[in-house]
Formats: structure tokens, sequence, C-alpha cells
């Protein structure tokens, strides 16, 4: 891919635990941003904030996901915000409310394998243009990811039933 810098790079949150620590998924996430910044001069946000089923903390979610890039870049990233979403719904929604903001050419949304297809679904949803997707692989055994693909299709089917697609 060939980014500019008018692109925006859009890291979708994940989970941590209760000190703070990402989650291997999260961390899968982050480590696809790091190999794109390196490498690249554009314009990153983070989202995730606070729930009960992600981050129990007092910090927000991508405050923790912002730490962790930026220890591994050799300089810190060009950090345009934090978006403080509960759910992938609210990244998207939130997040296209920035973009509607923000002058820029392509907007990237790193998100996890099998998290891609809800993802794109609500952000075509939600934003005006077109957003690019780049997937992070995820490192789980085949009952672990069975299971996640499953709270995908039923993630999808619910927002599918409230937006009358």
């Amino acid at each position: 891919m060939a980014f500019t810098n008018k692109d925006v790079l859009i890291v979708l949150g994940c989970t941590n635990d209760d000190s703070g620590v990402l989650s291997s998924l999260a961390k899968e996430r982050a480590d696809k941003a790091i190999e794109v910044l390196s490498k690249h001069n554009i314009r990153c946000v983070l989202t995730g904030g606070f729930g009960a089923h992600f981050n129990v903390t007092t910090t927000p979610h991508y405050e923790y996901m912002r730490r962790y890039i930026d220890s591994k870049l050799p300089q810190p990233m060009h950090f345009v915000q934090g978006i403080s979403s509960a759910n992938t719904f609210e990244d998207a929604q939130k997040t296209s409310e920035l973009l509607g903001s923000l002058d820029y050419n392509n907007a990237y949304v790193i998100t996890s394998d099998f998290h891609a297809a809800r993802v794109g679904m609500l952000f075509e949803l939600f934003c005006n243009k077109r957003v690019r997707l780049i997937t992070s692989i995820t490192k789980k055994n085949a009952r672990e990811l069975i299971e996640l693909m499953q709270h995908e299709v039923n993630a999808i089917s619910y927002a599918a039933e409230l937006n009358n697609l």
C-alpha cells in the first residue's frame, strides 16, 4: 500500500487486563500499526475507552495502546486523538464523526482478521468516504477462533437487524 501524509490510520482497540496490560489481540493490532507507522509518517487515531468487557481501569484503553505503540517506534507517532468508545459500533460511529472534521485522502482501519467483516460493514454505514481495512493475523487455536467468529456472526446479525439491512 502507498500511504501519504494526508492519510489517517485508525487502530481499533481490543482488551486489556485490570493492570492495563494489553491482550494478545490488542497487541496484534498494535503491532500491525507499528509495522505501518515505522515506514510511513501518517496520522493515527486509536479507539477504546472503558467497559466491563474490555477495560475496567481508570485509564482509557486507547492510552494503553498509545503507550505500547510509542514504545516500539523510533519516534512518537503523529497521534491525532483517542476515541473513547465502548464497542465496535461506537468505534465506527465516533471515528466517522472525527473523520468528518479532518482533511484526509484515505482512512485505513486496523483490526483483527476475524473482525474485518463487521468493521467493514459498520464503517461503510457511518463514513462518507470509503475506508480500507488492514488486518492483523490472530494467533489463537481453532476452538478460540471459532468462538470469536461466532461472536462476529451474532454481532453482524444484530447490527443488520437494528439498521434494517
